[in-house]
Parts: structure tokens; C-alpha cells; sequence
């Protein structure tokens, strides 16, 4: 994973873009408005700041849809990171991001699946969001189903991103297509303040937790990242021979549950 292991103070940036809108057909403006010039159409999405938050994990990713050939699209982003990143680290969290959006439904599949019949070309075309909000919505509304365009519909699925990445999903505006996440912060195994573990299953987890933390320790200020903290974990028991189990990885913890097995 393309991540920086230190990671110095900075400053609010915006990081580039996704190929579906160029570059040089894009405005991004940090504060309030997010606007787009790019597929034959001009919209301007009111928002608040894409803002950090207080505590831990504040760093905050901010990211425009777009409709592509019917499929939900990552079109661009804004990035505010806290003292906990660099600016440059927002591309990398973007592209995480585009990857989980662009594994959810078409958003015309449950539209179909209860009874509607939208044109062709809606379920096909490309948009910019305001316009397939709209339509969107009144098609969902039709059906009874006004939450389609919400948290509890097409977005269901961002909500258990963060067991899968370091993406810490809040909630998508339906009216502006604004998805924001948090950022979990870098790791740091060294206390359970900063990094929850449970061991289950062993008589002696807690001498065990301590040897777990200083074995995790060379992860020290890197992206909590789950393939490489899995490594290590794997890699601790395979030296005591011992089968575990990684239960749950959750960057919003951090948590870390292991069951040993006999």
C-alpha cells in the first residue's frame, strides 16, 4: 500500500483527481463549495467544509460521485489532514476509497428490482450527481422507497469499509453526492490506550499481549494497514507455533481480537 511510514505536521491540501472528470475540467474549492465542470454539464455542490474532527482519527476525506456508464464513480476529492499526515497521503486514501465505491450496485439494480421503469439511458448514461439525484429520487419515491439514496440504501455497504481498509466511513449527502470518511490515525501498538488487543482462548494472554505489542512495534507510525498488520500477527504465532485466529482488525478502535486455538 502506497503510504508513507512518517508522518510530519501539515496543512489542508487538495490532492488529484480520478480520470472519469480531468483535471483541467475541474474546480475544487476548499470551504464551502465543491464544483465540478465536466461531462457537458456545470453543477455546483453546497457543502459544509470538508472539516477534521476533534480526537483521534480527525483527518477527514471528502469525495464527489459521478455517474459513469450507470456505476457510481469516486470523481474527485478534498483532503484535510490533521498533524497526522501529509498532504500527499490524501491520493492514496482516495484511491481506496474509489475502490470501495466502485464495488457497490448499480444504483438503478434496486430501482429495477422493485417494479420501476426508468429510461434506458438513465440506468446507462454518464451525469454529473445533481442531475441523477434528482431523478433518482423521484423514481425512489414512487416506489415508496425514499431512503434508496441514503446510508440505508446504495451506501449500505461503505458502512463496514473500515474492516476492509483505513477508511473510517461518516455518511454521504444524497442531495450533493458528497461522501466524507475519517482517517484512522497511523498505529501505535505500544499501550491499550492507543491500541486495543483481547486474546481469547489462552490462560496467559496477558503476558502474551506484551510480546504481541513489542512484535507490532516496527509498525509504529504506519497506515493501519490490515494486510501488513495480519502479517505480523500470522507471523508472531507461526514462530511459537501456535494457530490463531484474527477475530477482528477495526482501525476505529483499534481493535484487535485473536482467538488461539489448541
Amino acid at each position: 500500500m502506497p503510504f508513507a511510514t512518517h508522518i510530519p505536521p501539515v496543512s489542508r491540501t487538495i490532492g488529484p483527481f480520478s480520470p472519469l472528470i480531468r483535471p483541467s475540467n475541474i474546480k475544487l474549492a476548499l470551504g464551502t463549495n465543491l464544483m465540478l465542470f465536466g461531462l457537458g454539464l456545470t453543477a455546483v455542490a453546497q457543502e459544509p467544509t470538508c472539516a477534521t474532527a476533534d480526537g483521534r482519527n480527525g483527518s477527514a476525506l471528502c469525495v464527489q460521485l459521478a455517474i459513469d456508464s450507470g456505476q457510481l464513480k469516486a470523481a474527485a476529492f478534498t483532503f484535510s489532514p490533521t498533524s497526522a499526515y501529509k498532504p500527499s497521503s490524501g491520493q492514496a486514501f482516495f484511491q481506496l476509497a474509489q475502490a470501495e465505491i466502485s464495488k457497490l450496485a448499480k444504483p438503478c439494480q434496486p430501482l429495477l428490482a422493485q417494479g420501476a421503469k426508468p429510461a434506458p439511458a438513465f440506468c446507462t448514461g454518464s451525469s454529473q450527481w445533481p442531475a441523477f439525484a434528482q431523478q433518482y429520487q423521484t423514481l425512489a419515491e414512487s416506489l415508496d422507497r425514499p431512503s434508496l439514496l441514503s446510508d440505508a440504501g446504495i451506501f449500505r455497504p461503505l458502512l463496514t469499509a473500515h474492516f476492509r481498509v483505513p477508511l473510517l466511513y461518516v455518511e454521504t449527502n444524497g442531495e450533493s453526492g458528497i461522501a466524507k470518511f475519517h482517517i484512522p490515525d497511523p498505529i501505535d501498538p505500544r499501550t491499550a490506550t492507543t491500541f486495543q488487543i483481547e486474546i481469547r482462548g489462552t490462560p496467559d494472554a496477558a503476558r502474551r499481549i506484551v510480546e504481541l505489542r513489542q512484535f507490532l512495534n516496527p509498525l509504529r507510525g504506519q497506515v493501519f494497514c490490515h494486510s501488513r498488520i495480519r502479517a505480523r500477527v500470522q507471523a508472531f504465532y507461526k514462530k511459537r507455533k501456535i494457530s490463531v485466529e484474527i477475530l477482528q482488525l477495526d482501525p476505529q478502535g483499534p481493535l484487535l481480537i485473536l482467538q488461539e486455538k489448541p
